[in-house]
């Protein structure tokens, strides 16, 4: 990344060594002349660019890294839509940070041409996970033409969800996605953890029961709204930890089960199955027990 210049621009010169396996070397200077691109409006010291949707932005770091990329991109290029914010006022915001240790957390501050309005929130993108609210780990100024935004290499707002030192995160300013929060509309982040991939046969019963059964009442929203306010750093802590994720893996298997009986089961013959099971299992205990007296009357 070239760095944020006034309206005098700044020359740059970098000195390239090479040497080869002979230990003969070479070296060369090269300048390069950088020059405003006349946005105005933001501080000297950010970053700014035009995004797809023909607005002006800014971006800059605040604590543990460095801006590596920074680009804007086209929703329209993007090859799933689903939940996809109704509009998105400056595009898709493509950054590559580099943290100043691997498994570190960056703050980076984006600029924005004109205050957000009521009831626009940030949101992520990652083919892993899809479109999801990422409000919890985005704080707006006072003017709402500020956000800053927490992103940890391999943990929440890295969409590769690797801690390798480089956090990829695109993202952007959006609202309302199709009459649903998108805080309740993500990707399933542990069960994606765990199962290695959100094409899963579990992943996708457990998204389908989601959007299908909890999404369409007011105690499931507000149960899958705390489930993705939490479940990021849970899932960041299966992908360092195998044994964790195969047991999470073994437990979520059963949970799968009963979402697929409960879409795809009539809620009667469920219930039905349910009470034979249960009786079932009072009558085992009764004939145990009785059993077991006998045995002591024997005894």
């Amino acid at each position: 990344m070239t760095p944020p210049v006034d309206s005098n621009g700044t020359h740059l010169e970098f000195l390239l060594a090479v040497i080869d396996n002979g230990k003969l070397q070479h070296t060369d200077v090269v300048s390069i002349d950088v020059k405003d691109n006349g946005i105005i409006g933001f501080p000297t010291d950010v970053l700014t660019t035009e995004t797809s949707t023909m607005k002006t932005i800014g971006i800059r770091v605040e604590s543990g890294g460095n801006i590596v990329s920074f680009m804007t991109v086209s929703p329209d290029s993007l090859p799933d839509t689903t939940n996809i914010p109704d509009d998105l006022i400056y595009g898709l915001i493509q950054m590559q940070l580099k943290p100043g240790t691997v498994g570190g957390t960056v703050k980076v501050t984006i600029y924005l041409e004109n205050p957000a309005p009521d009831g626009y929130v940030w949101h992520k993108y990652g083919p892993n996970n899809g479109w999801y609210d990422y409000s919890d780990y985005a704080e707006f100024n006072a003017d709402r033409d500020q956000v800053t935004l927490t992103l940890v290499d391999g943990g929440i707002g890295d969409d590769d969800g690797v801690a390798n030192g480089v956090i990829v995160d695109p993202s952007g300013l959006g609202s309302g996605a199709k009459g649903i929060a998108l805080g309740s509309s993500g990707g399933c982040f542990i069960a994606t953890a765990a199962f290695g991939s959100d094409m899963d046969w579990h992943v996708q019963i457990r998204s389908e029961f989601r959007d299908n059964r909890l999404l369409t009442n007011p105690a499931g929203r507000r149960t899958v709204d705390l489930y993705y306010k939490f479940s990021p750093p849970a899932a960041y802590f299966l992908r360092q930890h195998p044994a964790a994720r195969a047991a999470v893996r073994y437990a979520l298997i059963p949970i799968t089960g009963m979402a697929y009986l409960a879409l795809y089961v009539h809620p009667v013959a469920l219930l039905c199955g349910f009470i034979f099971v249960l009786l079932t299992a009072v009558y085992c205990l009764k004939r145990s027990a009785v059993s077991t007296r006998q045995s002591a009357i024997g005894g």
